[in-house]
């Protein structure tokens, strides 16, 4: 079954954060930024998965994406150090608990770009998921009912 898109909450969240799309490319404060979609070549799903995503991006919003597919050596240096644009990647490392999934994106894990990684590729930050991971953390895992309270 087709998912539903809002295309016009896309565009406007573009336009709130300051971004229009001009010739195919994103656009703010008056400089482009090519779009670029680097996908591992090992796994043909995620190639086809990019290869749709930025079809449906171009039709839908005008943007041009670059799908370039890395071996492996290209792909773990530009996962691990942030060199991409978007990539695709797992985002969880798996594990007994969602904790195990989402414990790359406390401090721990900060690495400036350009810098080889061991979690949280994109750089994500965010003091809220900080905080309610700290508090996952801190709860005994067996007390199943503060954990659904987090």
């Amino acid at each position: 079954q087709r998912m539903s898109q809002d295309v016009t909450g896309a565009k406007a969240a573009l336009a709130a954060g300051g971004w229009t799309v001009q010739n195919g490319e994103l656009s703010k404060g008056g400089k482009s930024y090519p779009v670029t979609y680097d996908v591992y070549n090992g796994y043909p799903e995620w190639v086809t998965t990019a290869q749709l995503i930025a079809q449906e991006w171009h039709d839908v919003l005008g943007l041009n994406v670059t799908v370039t597919q890395l071996g492996d050596n290209a792909y773990s240096d530009a996962d691990s150090k942030g060199k991409f644009g978007i990539i695709s990647d797992t985002g969880t490392w798996g594990g007994t608990s969602i904790y195990s999934d989402y414990v790359q994106y406390t401090s721990t894990y900060d690495t400036p770009i350009g810098q080889a990684a061991s979690g949280n590729a994109g750089r994500f930050v965010d003091p809220k998921l900080r905080s309610l991971l700290a508090q996952y953390a801190a709860t005994d895992p067996t007390n199943t009912s503060a954990l659904t309270t987090l």
